[in-house]
C-alpha cells in the first residue's frame, strides 16, 4: 500500500490537457441528488493493507444504507479479507479484479477489465465511490454509468467525478480519507470505532511470536546482513519465549530460509509455515505479537489485535501505517534527504541507509 509517487504525479500533470481532452466527451453529466441509494459501488484495486483500511468503510455503508445493494470491485486477495471481517457481509456482492495497472499490464488483464465493465453497466449505479482519489478508478465509475461519483482529485481526476471532495491538511493517513467520505455519507459513522478489524478465531494462549519479513516491493526488504541484526535483538528482548511461527515468504524465500536457519542454528524449536492467505489469517491469530516490515500481513495482524511491531525503511508511515491498539513503529532517527522514497529504486549512494540505523530503535 502506498500514495502516489511525485514522479506519476508529475506525469498526470503534464499529461492532464490531453487526458480531458480525450476523456470529457465520455463522463456523465448526471448528479443525482436522492440519498436513498439503491445500488452503490466501492472501487480499492489496490493491495491486502488497503483492503484491510477499507473495511470501517464498508461496514458504515452497509450499516447506514440497509436496504442497498452494496457491490465493491477489488483484488482477488481482497475475498480473504473481507470474510473474516468483524461485520456480516451476507448481503454484499464482490466482482474481482486485477487491475493491469496495479499487477500485471498484459492484455488479458484489460480485457478481463472491460468485461468487467460491461456487466457492471447493465446496473443502474446511484452512488459509486473510488477510495483512492486515482484518474482510472474514477473513469472506471463513469464506464460503469455510476451517477453519482464520489472521491478526492488527488490524480487530476477532478473533472470525472460529480461530488469533488475536499483536501485539507488534516487528513493525513488514508484512513482519514475513508473517514471524511464516511461522515458525509453514512449515518452509522462513528469517530472512535473508525477502527479495522477481523475476527480473531484461535486466541493464543501462550506467548507466541510471529517473524515476517517479506514486502511486495523489493526496495522494502531489508539485506540479510540488517536482519542478522534484527534477529539478535528480537532473541535478547524475548529471550524466555519458546513459541515461534516462520512464515515462509513467497516472494523471498531466500529471506525467509535465512531467518528460519538462523533460529535452528541457536538451537532453538520454530514452526516454519507456509499456507494461502485464509490460512495465514488463521495461523497469524494464533500468535500474539508479530515483527514485520511496512506491508500486508502488518496491517492484517492489527486487525486480529497482536502487538505488531513494524520496521520501517524507505516508505513513511504517517500514509499507510496499521491501525490498531497495540501497534509499534521503528524505523529512523536521522532521515536522509531521500527519504521517503517510491520504494522502486533507491538513489542514495548508501544503498538502503533507510535500513541502516537500529532496525528497532
Amino acid at each position: 500500500m502506498k500514495k502516489f509517487n511525485k514522479r506519476k504525479l508529475y506525469l498526470f500533470k503534464f499529461l492532464y490537457p490531453f487526458i480531458y481532452f480525450l476523456l470529457k466527451p465520455f463522463v456523465s453529466k448526471k448528479n443525482y441528488l436522492n440519498e436513498q441509494y439503491k445500488n452503490i459501488l466501492i472501487v480499492d484495486l489496490h493491495l491486502i493493507g488497503d483492503i484491510i483500511i477499507l473495511l470501517p468503510f464498508i461496514r458504515d455503508v452497509l450499516n447506514s444504507h440497509k436496504n442497498a445493494n452494496v457491490t465493491l470491485v477489488c483484488g482477488k486477495w481482497a475475498n480473504s479479507i473481507i470474510k473474516n471481517a468483524d461485520f456480516d457481509i451476507k448481503k454484499m456482492n464482490i466482482y474481482n479484479l486485477d487491475a493491469p495497472w496495479i499487477k500485471k499490464n498484459s492484455l488479458s488483464s484489460w480485457l478481463d477489465c472491460f468485461r468487467l465493465i460491461k456487466k457492471l453497466r447493465k446496473i443502474k449505479w446511484d452512488i459509486g465511490f473510488d477510495m483512492r482519489g486515482d484518474l482510472r478508478n474514477s473513469l472506471f465509475l463513469n464506464l460503469v454509468n455510476a451517477e453519482k461519483r464520489v472521491s478526492y482529485n488527488l490524480m487530476y481526476n477532478g473533472f470525472l467525478l460529480s461530488d469533488v471532495l475536499k483536501q485539507d491538511e488534516n487528513l493525513i493517513h488514508l484512513i482519514d480519507y475513508h473517514k471524511n467520505i464516511s461522515r458525509l455519507y453514512n449515518k452509522s459513522y462513528i469517530e472512535n470505532e473508525f477502527i479495522p478489524k477481523l475476527k480473531n478465531k484461535n486466541k493464543p494462549t501462550t506467548e507466541t511470536i510471529a517473524i515476517h519479513l517479506g514486502a511486495s516491493m523489493k526496495l522494502r526488504r531489508p539485506s540479510l546482513n540488517k536482519i542478522y541484526s534484527f534477529l539478535e535483538i528480537v532473541l535478547s528482548k524475548y529471550a524466555s519465549t519458546k513459541n515461534y511461527v516462520i512464515f515462509k515468504l513467497s516472494e523471498d524465500e531466500i529471506t525467509s530460509d535465512f531467518v528460519y536457519k538462523y533460529f535452528t542454528q541457536q538451537k532453538i524449536v520454530a514452526e516454519y509455515w507456509e499456507g494461502n492467505l485464509d490460512d495465514f489469517i488463521e495461523k497469524l491469530s494464533s500468535c500474539t505479537h508479530i515483527f514485520c516490515l511496512d506491508s500486508g500481513p502488518a496491517h492484517i495482524a492489527a486487525a486480529l489485535g497482536l502487538e505488531v511491531n513494524v520496521i520501517f525503511g524507505p516508505s513513511a508511515p504517517h500514509y499507510s501505517r496499521p491501525i490498531g491498539k497495540n501497534v509499534y513503529l521503528h524505523g529512523l532517527k536521522n532521515k536522509p534527504s531521500c527519504w521517503p522514497c517510491d520504494g522502486i529504486n533507491c538513489v542514495n549512494n548508501n544503498f538502503q541507509i533507510c535500513y541502516s540505523q537500529n532496525l528497532l530503535n
